[in-house]
């Protein structure tokens, strides 16, 4: 090539245990550039779903939005922006809208103005599943259903917030 041609230069791409829609977020897609429904702060493990949409089998866990470990020392937290509607419909044994597992104890955290309705159509599949860590609903308006809506403790910050148990 000439000294005009463009290079490319190899970067790292950080990958996180974090699946949203059956994508794994990695420090090149957690942007809303490349997901304009979605995004992901990594120094906050904060996840954005703003009007996200999704119905389908999920990703890692059998979660349409799976977190195993993520950023072990911060709670991971869902801040809801507009309606978001998560469903997932696969025949595994299991189903999860959310799964959520963190071995150092860390909380589920649901925050924001927004509304999430999340459910799982499988008969042993859960709308928010979190056995292992407390579920904390800041604000927004969440809707969980399926055979077992939520397995966790949910603990609400703020009184008056809240969520809705549709179990099937």
């Amino acid at each position: 090539g000439t000294q005009n041609d463009p290079f490319i230069i190899d970067s790292y791409v950080s990958t996180y245990p974090l699946w949203v829609g059956g994508v794994q977020v990695t420090s090149a897609n957690a942007t809303s550039d490349e997901h304009p429904t979605w995004s992901y702060d990594a120094k906050t493990n904060t996840l954005t779903l703003n009007n996200f949409s999704y119905t389908g089998k999920g990703g890692n866990y059998a979660g349409s939005i799976s977190s195993r470990n993520t950023n072990a020392e911060v709670p991971l937290t869902i801040n809801l922006v507009g309606e978001n509607t998560v469903c997932n419909e696969t025949s595994d044994y299991y189903s999860y809208g959310i799964y959520h597992y963190n071995s150092s104890n860390q909380s589920l955290i649901i925050s924001g103005e927004g509304s999430l309705d999340v459910s799982s159509k499988n008969k042993n599949g859960y709308g928010i599943y979190s056995p292992n860590n407390d579920i904390i609903i800041n604000g927004g308006n969440v809707t969980a259903t399926g055979n077992n809506a939520i397995k966790g403790t949910v603990k609400n910050a703020i009184a008056g917030t809240g969520w809705t148990d549709m179990a099937g």
